[in-house]
């Protein structure tokens, strides 16, 4: 199946947010993965994911994405560029670069 319905959220990079959860989360089947400081956690693009605050006054929470795709995959050259164009246009505006 596809991807739910989502945009960006207030975090710079590559944070999405589902726009509504209600018709498909369960909370008794959530799945806790505590990670600690080096650890990685890998999961699919449609598993839906979330971390709390960081509530560290000392420490930020600092993250690398990988998104591997197929070789069979093929980019929406217009989407795309349509995408990065409205999404520089919303970080200038918010001060964000």
């Amino acid at each position: 199946s596809g991807l739910l319905p989502h945009n960006r959220t207030n975090t710079l990079g590559f944070s999405q947010g589902l726009v509504d959860t209600t018709p498909c989360h369960d909370p008794a089947l959530d799945v806790a993965c505590p990670a600690h400081p080096g650890d990685l956690l890998a999961h699919d693009a449609r598993t839906i994911h979330w971390a709390t605050g960081n509530n560290s006054p000392t420490r930020t929470r600092r993250a690398l994405g990988f998104i591997f795709y197929s070789i069979h995959a093929v980019q929406d050259e217009a989407a795309h560029a349509a995408y990065q164009q409205k999404l520089a246009q919303a970080m200038h505006d918010s001060g964000k670069i």
